[in-house]
C-alpha cells in the first residue's frame, strides 16, 4: 500500500508539473502581441509592412500556411494589422477569448474594408455592406446624428459592448 502511494504521489507531482510548465509558457496577451510584431518584422525583409508568401514561408510558417484566408482581398501580401485580425478571429473560433489589440486591429481591417471611399467615415450603406453589426447598431453609435462613424465610434462602440 505504502508503494501504491508513493507511486500516486509521485505521478501527480509530475503531472502537476507538466501542467505548471505548459501555463507557464503561454505569454500574456501583451507579450505575445509584442512576439509577433517582432516575428512581422524580421521576415519583412524589405521593410515596406507588407509581407509576401515567401517571406512568411521564410519567417513566419504559421502565417504561410495560412496565407491564402489571411490575404482576404488577394494582393499578394500581407500586413501586420491582417495578421493580428487574423489572430483575433482564429483564437474567437476556438473559443479562446481574443487578445484586444487583435480584436481592435481586425475591427480597424474591416473598417478599412468597408469604408470604399476611403474617407474614414462608414456610412449607413457602407456598414450594411461590410460590417453588419455596425449597421445593425448604427444609431447608437453615430451619437451625433451626422450620418457617418468613424473609426474611433466603431472601436469605442465594440469595448463599451464587448465586441457583440
Amino acid at each position: 500500500m505504502r508503494t501504491f502511494s508513493f507511486i500516486l504521489a509521485t505521478l501527480i507531482v509530475a503531472i502537476s508539473g507538466t501542467l505548471y510548465a505548459s501555463f507557464a509558457q503561454q505569454p500574456d496577451p501583451a507579450t505575445r502581441m509584442a512576439q509577433i510584431e517582432q516575428r512581422f518584422k524580421a521576415a519583412n525583409k524589405n521593410g515596406d509592412g507588407k509581407l509576401t508568401l515567401e517571406e512568411a514561408k521564410a519567417g513566419m510558417p504559421r502565417v504561410a500556411k495560412n496565407f491564402a484566408t489571411i490575404d482576404k482581398d488577394k494582393k499578394g501580401y500581407v500586413t501586420l494589422d491582417e495578421v493580428k485580425a487574423a489572430l483575433a478571429t482564429m483564437n474567437a473560433s476556438s473559443g479562446q477569448q481574443p487578445d484586444p489589440a487583435a480584436r481592435m486591429a481586425q475591427i480597424e481591417q474591416r473598417f478599412k474594408a468597408a469604408n470604399k471611399n476611403g474617407d474614414g467615415k462608414l456610412t449607413l450603406q457602407e456598414a450594411k455592406a461590410g460590417m453588419p453589426r455596425v449597421a445593425k447598431n448604427f444609431a447608437t453609435i453615430d451619437k451625433d446624428k451626422k450620418g457617418y462613424v468613424t473609426l474611433d465610434e466603431v472601436k469605442a462602440a465594440f469595448a463599451t459592448m464587448g465586441g457583440h
